[in-house]
């Protein structure tokens, strides 16, 4: 790590921009908890109740998160104790639950529902200055979907991302051995859209492959 470039994830959050959307990679044998940890701490350094954050967990991706975060000692809870949490289908429920949603068979179905969770969610922070959406278990979501229904919802996410209506800015953790198997189209659909791409290099350093800031490309920010 001494010959890269770093920077501090202050300096990351201080150029977030409005509506702002984050692709976050790691792989099987990565430990993306930590740096969630590290996230989610320094969000409320930096930001305070002036903002708010929702976790999307789907299939129970969160609770591999809380395992790798205690097994580091880390208060997992404690840390979530104000964070509101969507789950989608899984059975292991983990810090505040506000709101879940079965997985049903027809993605057009899904689609609805899954609408009107994050618009019940986003009711209790309508006083916010923005609110950070946090999203695991997304890429294993797209696996149970057939291809037709698998570009739909990538189509869906991307018109999303870049017609939000409000000041939502989306973290998005996919695990990089699962989101090669959705190949073709999906990885680079996808990605085309989001505006910054970090890779998990270890439990406290991320490498930033895409940016709109030239300077920031190819460093690695440390948290």
């Amino acid at each position: 790590m001494e010959k890269v470039s770093t920077i501090d994830i202050k300096n990351v959050l201080e150029m977030m921009i409005p509506r702002d959307t984050i692709l976050i990679k790691y792989s099987s044998y990565s430990h993306p908890g930590i740096i969630f940890c590290s996230f989610v701490k320094s969000l409320r350094e930096q930001y305070g109740d002036r903002i708010g954050i929702i976790i999307v967990d789907t299939l129970d991706n969160l609770s591999i998160i809380r395992y790798q975060a205690e097994a580091f000692g880390i208060d997992f809870e404690e840390l979530l104790n104000d964070v509101a949490v969507l789950k989608i289908g899984g059975s292991i429920d983990i810090s505040n639950v506000k709101e879940r949603l079965k997985i049903s068979t027809s993605y057009l179905i899904h689609r609805e529902k899954f609408r009107e969770k994050i618009d019940a969610l986003m009711k209790d922070f309508q006083d916010r200055e923005f609110v950070v959406k946090i999203t695991f278990g997304f890429d294993k979501f797209l696996m149970l979907l057939d291809e037709r229904e698998r570009l739909l919802q990538i189509h869906d996410l991307v018109r999303y991302l870049t017609t939000k209506p409000f000041d939502i800015r989306d973290i998005i953790c996919i695990n990089t051995d699962l989101w090669k198997h959705l190949k073709p189209y999906v990885p680079e659909y996808f990605e085309e859209a989001v505006l910054f791409i970090g890779e998990v290099v270890d439990p406290h350093h991320v490498k930033i492959l895409k940016t709109i800031i030239p300077d920031f490309k190819g460093k690695v920010v440390e948290f």
